[in-house]
């Protein structure tokens, strides 16, 4: 029974919960008074999200030593820590660990599990000053190895991963071990995709699959797959993401792997949602919430309804959406799960934008912000940073809004994320050319344009982007062929896909046409966008294009629709405190009473748009407001207003 446990405990610091739990219940079939190796066991079926058959085993091995001073105080010890870990309190287990420490402290493999504990309670750096600790008392130690590498490509010690990984790597061959060899490509497979670089993870991860159809381990194969399956859509390449996760989910049926079933399943779904094929994607997503549910795999389920909530916002739904991320989130709250936490504030900070609950959005982007912060997971901080960037750039806080995404930036690059880092950079121009910087906004959409075309054009959406950006620069400058053939171009790649790009490619084009004297098609294009915002129950798409709307009125000659519109959506602006779109909604107001014919309206008007005025300049500062006062578009309206 002893050489059982040590197996299983051997193979829970590598990873193999499945190879630990067989070996935890044939030490308890050989011994069931062996109190340790049941509760070990409960640790094993957390992991491998059996919750209710840990909670049996934990009252199991509680009702064999229902005292902890009949033994040792290194077991008892073991035993505290090991339970602790199995409910997740991970505060709890660190403290026995050190104590298991303090008594052994030149036990490589005490220091390992306080590594684990520390990892586990989100303490990178305490968890990787123990794990070099490991490697300095035993040089030979794989695992330990393993585990720095995993932490420090979690981070933006790229280098030190890559050479961390190599050394386990050598350590598992020289052992003529399979398994380990196969965990360290998957983990660098898993390292080279977070960083973008999915043609190396696709070479790492079919390693990782090779050996570990060699070795027989099955749940090594079903995870390698679905990475695979991940990378798979990452290089727009939906067939064979599909065949891999079809693979990973038989496999996981055929050897009654319930818990990665329903991952898999989740995981077919995902390729389904790539393609846009929301129906067959949530039938997928449906099946691994029931698949779930049935086996009672918690996370699993906490992962469909996650997953569900994303297709829900992708399906402009963000009340259903909400309802969904708020289950799971309930879940990994309670069972401290603080990565799936991050994620998930991260999709609910989205619902909430859509909805127009820009505060709410707020909260929850800085919560996942400092969940980020405290596991030092880098990746997760520089999504926070977009988010709260977004909200800010809605709420037109530009300043504020730039350095949000110049931190999001600085991350990518620092985790040689390409991808994100182009989508940085066009999140930067989109705030540089609305302050007036045009020339900064230029130089850096050469570079995102630059980085688009070295990979192929593979970045579709990307792309989209950058013809909508330009088109919005063009027409702040009046344009309006420039800014007509940049929207051409984004229609013309997006087919019927990135529907919010489609509604502001729409509004700019509908502005420029109106504006340059095509008024009856700006009319009709600015009154299509209003339709396409309001199907997206986007609150900030509805707005602007209802503004956009009221100008295309004001150029054609409909004064009272112009006022009207204007001053419907110069209320959502009022209630949010966008102060650049409120005084322009004062704008369209003033001109419209005075071609109404009556001035004592747009007298108030004007000393409405001068209050909002005087107020971003409070806000910004004189020479960010004295810059943006030079664009071309707010010369021209500022001037309507009688205030030059």
């Amino acid at each position: 029974a002893l050489e059982a446990h040590e197996r299983g405990v051997d193979a829970m610091r590598a990873g193999a919960y499945h190879r630990a739990k067989t070996e935890f219940e044939r030490a308890v079939e050989i011994d069931g008074k062996f109190a340790l190796a049941h509760a070990r066991l409960a640790e094993a079926w957390a992991e491998l999200d059996y919750l209710d058959r840990s909670k049996d085993e934990l009252l199991t091995a509680g009702s064999l030593v229902p005292e902890r001073k009949v033994l040792s105080p290194l077991d008892a010890l073991y035993l505290d820590a090991v339970t602790t870990t199995a409910r997740r309190e991970f505060a709890e287990a660190v403290k026995a660990y050190e104590e298991i420490v303090r008594l052994s402290p030149d036990n490589p493999q005490a220091h390992f599990d306080l590594g684990r504990a520390h990892e586990r309670n989100n303490k990178v750096e305490q968890a990787i000053e123990s794990y070099v600790k490991v490697t300095m008392l035993d040089p030979l130690y794989a695992a330990a190895f393993l585990r720095l590498g995993i932490l420090h490509g979690r981070g933006q010690d790229a280098a030190s991963a890559i050479a961390t990984f190599e050394r386990a790597e050598q350590l598992y061959e020289t052992q003529v071990n399979a398994e380990g060899r196969a965990e360290v490509f998957y983990q660098r497979g898993f390292f080279y995709r977070n960083r973008g670089k999915v043609a190396e993870a696709r070479a790492q991860l079919e390693q990782a699959l090779k050996l570990a159809e060699s070795a027989g381990n099955q749940s090594q194969r079903i995870n390698a797959l679905l990475q695979l399956s991940a990378v798979g859509y990452a290089e727009n390449d939906s067939a064979r993401a599909e065949r891999y996760a079809r693979e990973a989910v038989e496999t996981a049926q055929a050897h009654g792997m319930e818990n990665l079933t329903a991952r898999g399943l989740v995981d077919l779904g995902n390729v389904y949602f790539v393609r846009a094929d929301y129906a067959e994607a949530e039938k997928y997503y449906q099946q691994a919430l029931e698949y779930a549910r049935r086996s009672k795999a918690k996370r699993a389920e906490a992962l469909a309804l996650i997953n569900l909530g994303s297709l829900r916002i992708q399906q402009s739904r963000p009340d259903e959406a909400i309802n969904y991320i708020n289950q799971a989130l309930d879940f990994y709250r309670q069972g401290n799960f603080r990565k799936e936490v991050s994620s998930g504030l991260l999709l609910l900070g989205r619902a909430k934008r859509m909805k127009g609950d820009y505060e709410d959005a707020l909260r929850s982007f800085e919560e996942q912000l400092q969940l980020a912060g405290q596991s030092g997971d880098q990746s997760q901080a520089g999504l926070a940073h977009e988010g709260i960037g977004s909200i800010l750039l809605i709420q037109e806080r530009y300043p504020e809004a730039l350095v949000q995404f110049q931190q999001k930036y600085a991350i990518d690059k620092s985790l040689g994320n390409q991808s994100g880092v182009g989508y940085g950079l066009a999140k930067r121009v989109s705030v540089l050319w609305r302050l007036g910087r045009y020339e900064e906004a230029r130089e850096l959409l050469a570079q995102v344009a630059l980085m688009t075309n070295q990979s192929g054009g593979g970045n579709k959406e990307l792309s989209v982007q950058i013809h909508v950006i330009r088109a919005e620069m063009a027409l702040s400058q009046f344009q309006f062929a420039e800014a007509g053939t940049q929207v051409e171009r984004a229609l013309a790649l997006a087919g019927s896909q990135y529907p919010d790009n489609l509604v502001e490619a729409k509004r700019v084009l509908g502005l420029a046409q109106a504006v340059s004297g095509a008024r009856r098609e700006g009319l009709r294009s600015c009154g299509e966008a209003v339709e396409m915002a309001t199907r997206s129950n986007n609150a900030h798409l509805i707005e602007k294009t209802t503004l956009a709307l009221a100008q295309a009125m004001l150029e054609s000659g409909d004064a009272q629709g112009a006022l009207t519109t204007a001053l419907r959506a110069q209320e959502g602006f009022a209630r949010h405190g966008q102060l650049i779109s409120d005084w322009q909604a004062w704008a369209v107001a003033t001109r419209a009473s005075q071609l109404i014919g009556d001035q004592d309206k747009a007298r108030e008007y004007v000393a409405r748009a001068s209050d909002s005025l005087t107020r971003i300049r409070e806000q910004w500062g004189d020479e960010a407001y004295k810059i943006y006062l030079d664009r071309p578009d707010v010369r021209h309206y500022y001037g309507n207003l009688g205030l030059n």
